[in-house]
């Protein structure tokens, strides 16, 4: 426990923020228990001295590891001693370690800095109240997702996370914000945009890529149907995978083959539906059809 309830925000808050990192790192499904178990290993370090025993009449004979309580060191000693940060980065890797790349553990120390900073910037933000009941709560931090960046201290966390998590984890950005997001969208293939740079590949390779004529039904059909079974599927996640480990499997094999005119354009026109996938533009299927 922490000494006081604002100490133990923070100390909540900054295990929060930093069991992002493996639990993004780590397979879907780990449950909290899995991380909360190690998080108290970690937290068992930072026990400044043992004073309660859950079973009075075992005080004085030896202890069960889960029979004792103690005081955590407080948040701001954590803060001012880097010697202490230190360790609890150590330790948050040794906890965690299987589930950790290896730029989350060479950069801990640097993430558990910002998450401390953090950490303290969402505390001063909690607010109390009293219901109608008289219960001492706490007004809600993040009233929008918008309101996340409000705060620069996340922000710089979340670019640690978004850096130190293996690259194909996030769809988009941690640190930037959903109005943010739609500022830089990127604009959206179109098969013509993606037979160009596939015809400027083969003319760099010396193939002329000029009056291509080569017919691409059969490639068209199976992109379709591969399409058609994500529809009938309701365009569910699960589907959705699938249908883009298809693709994927189709780029793979053409890739292996002699690169041509004709396996080319194949490539551009499954790279282009690969696309449209992975941003979820099913109704984008139609541009397919009319090719």
């Amino acid at each position: 426990m922490a000494r006081d309830l604002q100490d133990a925000m923070k100390w909540n808050i900054l295990f929060q923020l930093l069991t992002h990192i493996p639990a993004l790192s780590g397979p879907d499904d780990l449950s909290s228990f899995h991380f909360a178990e190690r998080n108290a290993k970690v937290l068992e370090k930072f026990v400044e001295r043992v004073v309660f025993a859950k079973h009075r009449e075992f005080a004085t004979s030896e202890l069960g590891e889960n029979d004792i309580g103690g005081i955590l060191i407080s948040f701001d000693e954590l803060k001012k001693n880097p010697e202490l940060r230190r360790k609890l980065a150590e330790e948050f890797v040794m906890a965690h370690n299987g589930l950790l790349t290896l730029e989350a553990k060479r950069r801990m120390e640097e993430a558990v800095d910002k998450a401390i900073s953090a950490a303290e910037k969402i505390a001063e933000r909690k607010v109390p109240y009293y219901d109608e009941f008289g219960k001492r709560k706490f007004k809600q931090v993040f009233e929008s997702p918008e309101d996340i960046y409000k705060i620069p201290e996340l922000v710089e966390f979340l670019k640690v996370v978004e850096e130190v998590v293996p690259k194909d984890v996030l769809k988009e950005p941690l640190s930037k914000s959903p109005s943010e997001l739609k500022k830089i969208e990127p604009e959206k293939p179109t098969y013509s945009i993606v037979k160009e740079h596939v015809e400027e590949k083969l003319e760099a390779k010396g193939i002329s890529a000029s009056q291509v004529t080569f017919d691409l039904t059969n490639t068209k059909l199976e992109i379709l149907s591969i399409l058609q079974a994500l529809e009938f599927a309701d365009y569910s996640e699960s589907a959705k995978r699938k249908a883009i480990e298809k693709i994927s499997s189709k780029i793979d094999e053409l890739s292996r083959e002699t690169l041509t005119k004709e396996t080319a354009l194949k490539l551009g026109l499954l790279t282009f539906a690969l696309e449209i996938l992975k941003r979820s533009e099913f109704e984008r299927a139609k541009e397919i059809k009319e090719l």
